[in-house]
């Protein structure tokens, strides 16, 4: 409890010096429309609710100390507490006395950040408590209100309209309203909800409910409300004219309520300062475009500003002498980062000696308070330095405090050093203490090129915690780089890369890490990491195991595979986590390559990827095992990972594998016409034709043979294409330069291995069951006789929805009748070759027109449900049934407009039948949209019987 009081207290810090700033604004913007300095509260709410922010340079938070990592930050408040001087005779005399403490059983009093925590809650609660029941009780009272139209209902219980509801909110209106004053207030009540008031003011008290404490944050909402009123009255101003201000502020004198309750909802009418925004309307006029732009600007600034937390520092040696952390220190070749509130600084400045590379050889102490914990020194390596002895150590000249030790105590008894044993990376780790113990340090020695640094910590005053931060932090400039299958000795301009001691490689660009380098071993259960992606979830990647991300994999035109993690946030609002992750796989080791995309773009993350591969081709891993070749046939790997097999100097066949092309979403649904655009040779030559083309029924893939010449070839190619995941391999023979023996030989030679996930028992996974679920639903309506019924709703434009019959019979054709909003019947029948038309408000009446050269046909009946670019999202179980949702990384339509992606849930009842799928289309947009699709029927004699009767009616 005490840790979550005092995360809210950080906030709540932060959030005053932000509504400070967003007062000041507010002031010199009150002669300005509302709008903008309503909008200006957005970052107020932010800084109360969440406990992040991006860093920059720029922001109104420098003087608050925070701690950051990389692209995310988080403004830290530290209670005070009674400073300490914790010296050696008092770590002596404590050390005597720890038994003493253990056995005794002290009284546990409360502290009063506890107190103080618990009375935060309890107000909290309170306040959370009233707004409920308030809420409750104006539920009861609406139980009788009627319908007027659409969402708006008349109720004779209330005094003043309001706003109320979440997802679905309603106007509600006294019933007494006369008629001239109802198209304002639904006007003004629209416009909230249109905007988003009703949520805005929910998350609004919520803050409030958090930040009681506060009365900045009371004020903070007090103005919000109002500046929310005044800006809707000017829209509604806006939209119906200058002159109807003064009925409108008729209608807003008779409805005030004068109540000035402070709840979540509802949104009403009449609350607030009714004098004020009459006031307001009275003056309002529209603005220039000059004064607007400069508005924005403004906003747009302060915004900025406020919701920023500043940039973590970075020191180099030649500029700090004392600098307080959170910061990255910089000494030589060694870089380590401090926490927040150690100081560091140099030390016996009258000592310091140059080197002849300019390097300082001097003391570098931590700080904690006024007692020093800890520090660095660095030496040259000494001429008897030898890696099978330790006898060069005594050369070194150690810390100050320690030349009082007698150098005849130099004994193993004395000192004791092993390798590597405390810090990760280090050469040594020694620890120093005399026969009293009242010096007890330790040291970490690092080694790079013609330097030791001595990274030591006071062990009877420094923090364990501070230490091990310290440590683990540690890296060199430039690093020795592991066994990778990547270039990270070559980084592109602007770029470096930084070994830590566990082996992670951060990319860095311009100060900050913009990604990472990580390696990952591949369980022993996976046979082909190359067929699927979802083991990867089995090798710790941090990101696979966050249920709350979005998810997309597609191939990658550099490595294995490309997934892309995302936080599920609506159309224009900004991402906590966008990675995306490129992986390598080689061998038995998997290659993580992940870009915060919040911090960096494509172009930077494409140039990094093509200097790691050393090219701009694919590295690629082939899911083939290749066998014992025919006499006479050699094989050789190419840097990019292909294969050629050569007959003496000749090359008479190959492996290969390409990147399936953005927009193909089921390869095997387009007869593979789109192998001719992913770059394969044979297909490209404009001298060569395709003499035959097989495609295998059961498995993805097809075989195709190309000439140069019909009659006689003189060139005569196979080529065997296999997809897996997003992924096309091309397995290729020369029919010519290979007899018949020699092709089947090399045929059994390559073994293609099987697309298939290496466990033998088969998932249970909500995932796998999702999927299969819906699958057999898809699988059992492809080329099968079906009659389905669509119900399509627009969000916007209702007079487009409409009710679709759909029937099929792949032998015999189609037949579909769509009931419009207007009571339209419209109607397509195809069968037998001819197509007919019809448009009735009765029984279709058959004409015989022309037939479109494309038609498509409902949702289930024509999409193919591959994991290729459909993602599970969850799964809703109920007394119902189940629900499974899913996204679809597809256009649902061909338009400019169309969102990236749309969502589809398959609906179940208690038995497990399949009962409907509900879509949902170009969600959080203008012309959103859901479909709603169910089977009718697949009996195969009645759709065969239907369509039949009607074909016989349509050509009589």
């Amino acid at each position: 409890m005490q840790a979550i009081f005092a995360k809210i207290l950080n906030m709540s810090l932060t959030g005053s010096i932000v509504i400070a700033v967003v007062l000041l604004a507010w002031l010199c913007l009150k002669r300005q429309p509302k709008i903008y300095s309503y909008a200006l509260w957005a970052v107020v709410l932010f800084r109360l609710l969440c406990p992040l922010s991006i860093t920059a340079g720029l922001s109104v938070l420098k003087p608050i100390p925070v701690t950051t990592t990389p692209g995310i930050s988080s403004v830290s408040y530290q209670p005070v507490q009674q400073a300490v001087s914790y010296s050696r005779a008092v770590a002596q005399a404590q050390q005597e006395q720890t038994a003493v403490q253990e056995a005794e059983e002290p009284k546990k009093v409360a502290s009063p950040m506890e107190i103080a925590a618990y009375i935060w809650l309890g107000g909290a609660s309170i306040m959370a408590l009233y707004s409920v029941a308030q809420y409750l009780t104006l539920r009861r009272r609406l139980t009788e209100a009627i319908p007027y139209q659409g969402e708006v209902y008349l109720a004779d219980s209330i005094a003043s309209p309001f706003v109320m509801g979440v997802f679905h909110p309603k106007i509600y209106l006294p019933s007494g309203t006369p008629e001239e004053e109802r198209r304002f207030i639904l006007a003004h009540e629209r416009h909230h909800i249109r905007r988003g008031d009703h949520l805005w003011k929910l998350l609004g008290y919520a803050a409030l409910c958090l930040h009681w404490f506060n009365p900045l944050v009371w004020l903070a909402f007090n103005l919000a409300g109002k500046d929310m009123e005044m800006s809707c009255d000017e829209a509604v101003i806006r939209q119906l004219g200058e002159d109807v201000r003064a009925d409108y502020s008729q209608a807003l004198l008779r409805l005030a309520t004068h109540n000035k309750t402070i709840a979540g909802m509802p949104l009403a009418f009449g609350e607030g300062d009714t004098k004020g925004r009459v006031r307001n309307m009275a003056r309002w006029k529209k603005p220039k475009v000059c004064v607007s732009v400069v508005c924005v600007i403004v906003c747009i600034v302060i915004a900025a500003a406020c919701a920023l937390n500043p940039r973590q520092s970075e020191t180099s040696s030649e500029e700090l002498r004392q600098t307080v952390g959170p910061a990255t220190i910089i000494i030589g070749d060694l870089r380590f980062k401090v926490s927040e509130g150690c100081i560091v600084e140099i030390r016996d400045k009258e000592t310091y000696k140059q080197t002849d590379n300019g390097l300082d050889v001097s003391y570098w102490v931590f700080l904690d308070e006024e007692t020093a914990v800890g520090g660095v020194n660095t030496f040259r390596i000494p001429d008897n330095y030898s890696a099978d002895s330790w006898d060069w150590l005594k050369s070194l000249d150690f810390s100050e405090w320690l030349k009082s030790l007698d150098p005849s105590q130099w004994q193993d008894e004395i000192i004791d050093w092993q390798f590597a044993a405390s810090a990760p990376g280090s050469i040594a780790a020694l620890e120093f203490h005399n026969d009293e113990w009242t010096v007890h340090s330790q040291h970490n020695l690092y080694s790079y090129e013609d330097w030791i640094y001595d990274l030591w910590f006071d062990k009877l005053t420094v923090k364990p915690e501070v230490m091990e931060a310290i440590l683990d932090s540690v890296s060199l400039s430039k690093p020795q780089a592991a066994a990778i299958p990547l270039d990270v000795d070559a980084p592109p301009a602007g770029i470096t890369y930084e070994l830590a001691p566990n082996g992670i490689f951060y990319i860095v660009e311009d100060g900050p890490a913009i990604g990472e380098i990580v390696r990952y071993e591949i369980p022993e259960t996976v046979r082909n990491p190359y067929a699927d992606y979802t083991w990867l979830a089995d090798v710790g990647i941090p990101d696979m195991h966050n249920d709350s991300l979005l998810q997309s994999a597609s191939g990658s035109e550099y490595g294995d595979w490309e997934i892309r993690f995302e936080s599920d946030v609506p159309p224009g609002e900004e991402r906590m986590i966008d990675h995306y992750h490129t992986f390598f796989i080689q061998d038995n080791v998997v290659y993580d390559v992940w870009f915060d995309f919040r911090l960096t773009n494509e172009k930077t993350m494409d140039t990094v990827l093509k200097a790691l591969t050393g090219s701009n081709e694919m590295l690629i891993s082939l899911p083939y095992v290749i066998g014992t070749l025919p006499n006479g046939i050699t094989s050789e790997t190419a840097s990019d990972g292909s294969l050629t097999f050569w007959k003496g100097t000749s090359a008479v066949g190959g492996l290969s594998g390409y990147p399936i092309p953005d927009g193909v979403y089921d390869p095997n649904d387009k007869a593979f016409v789109w192998l001719e655009d992913v770059g394969i040779p044979d297909l490209e030559d404009p001298d060569l034709t395709i003499s035959g083309m097989f495609f295998w029924r059961d498995s993805n893939g097809c075989s195709v043979t190309v000439v140069d010449d019909l009659e006689n070839p003189t060139v005569q190619r196979s080529h065997s294409f296999r997809v897996a995941g997003n992924m096309v391999y091309d397995f290729w023979m020369d029919e010519i330069q290979l007899d018949t023996d020699e092709q089947n030989a090399l045929s059994k030679a390559v073994e293609y291995v099987e697309p298939s996930v290496q466990s033998t028992e088969p998932s249970e996974t909500p995932e796998d069951i999702a999927f299969a679920r819906a699958q057999a639903v898809m699988n059992g309506l492809q080329d099968s006789p079906v009659l389905l019924q669509t119900q399509c709703r627009y969000q916007n434009t209702p007079e487009k929805n409409c009710i679709e019959t759909f029937c099929y019979d792949s032998e015999i054709g189609f037949l579909r009748f769509t009931t419009n909003a207007d009571g339209r019947n419209l109607g397509e029948l195809y069968g037998n070759d001819r197509y007919f038309t019809s448009e009735t408000s009765g029984g279709a009446q058959w004409r015989e027109t022309e037939p479109p050269q494309e038609w498509g046909g409902p949702w289930l009946g024509n999409f193919n449900f591959i994991r290729h670019y459909v993602t599970y999202m969850d799964t809703l179980s109920g007394e119902e049934g189940d629900s499974y949702l899913f996204r679809i990384d597809a256009l649902f339509e061909d338009t400019e407009d169309a969102a990236p992606c749309y969502f589809a849930t398959f609906r179940y009842d208690s038995d497990g039948n399949f009962v409907e799928v509900y879509l949902q289309i170009n969600p959080g947009r203008d012309d959103a949209y859901t479909l709603t699709e169910s089977i009718i029927t697949t009996d195969a004699q009645e759709i065969a019987a239907k369509l039949e009767s009607e074909c016989q009616r349509a050509i009589q």
